[in-house]
């Protein structure tokens, strides 16, 4: 006999496919990575190495900048992952792009050290805040055979601000001697007002998340623009209420909130994914921010390469853009168990490749091959395993939990941000660093195959009893309309289970 299971919003959702509505929000968080990825493509080489070169920075204040950035990063991502599931995706993400509009303009006050060391703080605070609710929001509006391309295609929208940015600075300056750096900050700030604007008129709160808190009103209201948005007024926009969604966001604190996400995210069904995807995070984000902290420093010394630094990044950006439209393309064939070690391992190969090429003094034509080919190496790890942690973040967890568990993710991954430089200063040889990362990179793949779950939540969730046996409170209450909604369907409630 046929399994009875209640109608859900996710259910709703995969049958208004694919369409405008998914088109808007998807476009705003693209663009929300965009914008920041931009000003930080034009903004880090004026504070990472021409003010400090200028001002003779110590070897701590330099690691400070990116470490101090990724400590705001983590408390804006762990502040805006929490509150996210609390009051929504789209106030967080307003205030990200406000807060980051507002902080980059503070940067041109002066170029003391002091200063721009205490704002880098703020600057990743401000990111962080809507970084979660961006990643959550179009994978909850997006049917599920589309959701691991919608994640693959936000890290093209970062590489492509990254690469603009240099664009930018090398226009002014490739080598980073002679940069005019608050002017080119103030062209870092030139598309964040626009869509600040166009987030305000057009920007839409998740219907799932409105079920989740109980504001089923506002669900359907949402899911009933998506219906117009995408043309298919036939579908049925009803959906049965979990039977406890929305009691513990009306009634209890925000304390009540975080402790049973938690719940969730360490019980003991979950507890092993959990640790692979927060250990996984970390170590991606120490390969990531390791990297764009250390080569900008090799590409600048002449004794290693002779080509202008910001050439060298711009082209590296360049390949990121191509390998994330591979790697999103390659999300709608490939399954996210596959993609992950295939990552893993051509960074494995390719940073050890780029250690051993790195320290020959005098390089044959294939040696200088293997040194300009593997700087993309790491760019191509995090790619792969990037997509797959953000993606898995999103559906292998309760919806309820979503933005929760991505920015406890993302939070835990930041920390790797925090220490990257620092571990890079620690190394007095470069390639010992690029080997340590490689070391890295075989951990994450031996803990993630052995406790990390690919599984979507919504294709193992427990069903409900038939309706035959489904406890009689339920098919009376189904059967009387017990659940109104704007449409005359039948709907019913199962028994939650975590």
């Amino acid at each position: 006999m046929k399994a009875w299971k209640p109608r859900q919003v996710s259910d709703v959702i995969e049958d208004l496919g694919f369409g405008w509505a998914q088109v808007q929000v998807i476009a705003i968080s693209y663009a929300y990575w965009f914008t920041n990825a931009f000003m930080g493509g034009i903004s880090g080489p004026a504070l990472s190495i021409y003010l400090p070169n200028v001002g003779g920075w110590s070897k701590a204040a330099r690691a400070s900048v990116g470490s101090l950035g990724a400590v705001g990063l983590l408390l804006g991502t762990y502040c805006g992952g929490g509150l996210g599931d609390l009051v929504g995706r789209r106030p967080l993400m307003l205030a990200g792009l406000v807060l980051s509009l507002l902080v980059a303009a503070l940067t041109l006050v002066t170029s003391r050290e002091w200063y721009l060391l205490l704002l880098c703080l703020p600057v990743g605070a401000a990111f962080g805040l809507g970084a979660a609710p961006s990643v959550a929001l179009p994978s909850e509006l997006s049917p599920t055979r589309y959701r691991a391309a919608v994640m693959g295609g936000r890290p093209m929208a970062y590489n492509l601000g990254t690469v603009l940015g240099h664009i930018c600075v090398n226009l002014d300056d490739a080598y980073y001697r002679n940069l005019h750096w608050r002017a080119d900050i103030i062209v870092g700030l030139v598309p964040q007002l626009p869509l600040v604007l166009t987030a305000l008129l057009f920007l839409r709160e998740s219907p799932v998340v409105l079920a989740a808190m109980g504001r089923h009103e506002r669900a359907r209201e949402a899911l009933r623009e998506m219906r117009e948005l995408n043309g298919r007024p036939h579908v049925d926009i009803d959906y049965a209420p979990e039977p406890h969604a929305g009691t513990v966001t009306a009634a209890a604190p925000a304390r009540s909130i975080i402790l049973g996400s938690l719940k969730v995210l360490f019980g003991r069904e979950m507890i092993g994914s959990t640790v692979s995807l927060v250990w996984a995070s970390f170590a991606l984000n120490v390969v990531f921010a390791g990297h764009s902290y250390a080569f900008p420093q090799i590409a600048t010394n002449d004794g290693i390469s002779t080509m202008a630094a910001g050439t060298q990044s711009m082209i590296n950006g360049l390949a990121g853009i191509f390998l994330h439209g591979i790697a999103a393309a390659a999300c709608l064939t490939v399954s996210l168990r596959i993609l992950f070690p295939i990552g893993l391992a051509i960074g494995m190969t390719g940073m050890a490749s780029f250690a051993w090429s790195g320290q020959l003094q005098q390089r044959t034509l294939l040696e200088q091959a293997i040194f300009h080919m593997s700087q993309v190496s790491p760019g191509i790890c995090c790619t792969f395993a990037f997509i797959t942690c953000s993606q898995l973040a999103a559906d292998i967890y309760p919806p309820r939990v979503a933005s929760t568990t991505v920015g406890i993710i993302l939070g835990c991954g930041n920390a790797g941000s925090v220490v990257a430089p620092y571990i890079f200063a620690a190394f007095d040889h470069w390639p010992n660093f690029y080997i340590f990362l490689t070391g890295l990179c075989a951990a994450t793949l031996a803990l993630t195959q052995a406790f990390l779950r690919f599984t979507p939540w919504r294709e193992r969730a427990p069903e409900a009893p038939s309706q035959e046996h489904a406890p009689e409170e339920t098919r009376e209450g189904a059967l009387s309309g017990q659940i109104r909604s704007s449409t005359p369907a039948v709907e019913a409630s199962a028994k939650e289970t975590d």
